[in-house]
């Protein structure tokens, strides 16, 4: 489906339409919402078309935007005119073969708003999602990818997985901005498990968004790619056999989409409901 919209009365009701929403909307039993979205990929769409110097020149750029528009599956895309918006909407109606929720918007959104728009859910603990279970590990990306999608989810992007880490005041660690070795099941300086320990093991180790285990315990897979260039994927929140410094929420490091250990798990994020 694709919207048009100008400035609305009731932008929830357009929202819910575009994506299936209900009122109050709110995440699935055994997931947290993470709200305000993940830190914006801010960037100049690269085309190798050469642009006229006067005319709709976004036109030429609509091939290069519907690679963009499947990677995310659903897309609000702002535009500066009214004249822009419907223009752009009958290109993207003709070239969206995938079926896409694509929205056109000549305009803003409050804050307010916006954090609605980008909520999403993550579960609350590491693959399968359930208190005082061992978290599945020793799996390639391909499996926990499927593994998600069986259950309706999806693996979390590297962004999505860091927001929900550092909670709404934004802490280095789920817990906060000072490491507590004691904090999670991370080996740090003085020993630890090192090893898996059962989901919810460690109470402290919550971040502010309700996500437990981010820190240690297994590395997790994300959905993301490493660069262009390398097409490993990212793992985050480190393990019980690493130490500290991989257990903050910025630590990233890549793994080869085949790579499997005893320490290597996922969890899933899904849409707001």
């Amino acid at each position: 489906r694709i919207g048009l919209s100008a400035t609305v009365a009731d932008p929830p009701d357009r929202m819910r339409w575009l994506v299936a929403q209900t009122p109050g909307r709110t995440c699935e039993a055994g997931l947290v919402t993470v709200e305000g979205g993940a830190k914006p990929d801010i960037s100049i769409l690269h085309t190798e078309d050469r642009i006229p110097w006067s005319g709709h020149s976004a036109r030429y750029a609509i091939p290069d935007l519907y690679a963009i528009l499947k990677r995310f599956r659903t897309t609000l895309v702002f535009v500066n005119t009214r004249s822009q918006a419907e223009l752009l909407f009958q290109e993207l109606w003709t070239v969206n073969d995938d079926n896409l929720p694509i929205a056109l918007h000549h305009g803003s959104l409050d804050v307010g708003q916006r954090r609605k728009v980008e909520a999403y859910c993550v579960d609350v603990y590491e693959y399968p999602n359930q208190q005082g279970r061992a978290p599945l590990a020793n799996v390639t990306w391909a499996r926990a990818k499927k593994a998600c999608e069986k259950v309706g989810k999806r693996l979390c992007s590297e962004m999505e997985w860091e927001r929900a880490c550092k909670g709404p005041d934004s802490t280095r660690f789920p817990f906060g901005d000072e490491f507590v070795a004691s904090a999670c099941n991370v080996s740090g300086d003085s020993g630890g498990l090192r090893r898996p320990s059962d989901a919810g093991a460690f109470s402290r180790c919550r971040s502010g968004f309700g996500a437990v285990d981010m820190a240690g315990n297994v590395a997790e897979w994300t959905a993301s790619q490493w660069s262009k260039e390398v097409p490993d994927k990212v793992v985050k929140g480190g393990s019980a056999d690493q130490a500290a410094f991989m257990a903050r929420c910025a630590a990233r490091v890549n793994e080869s989409t085949g790579s499997h250990r005893s320490t290597l798990g996922f969890r899933c994020c899904a849409e707001v409901r």
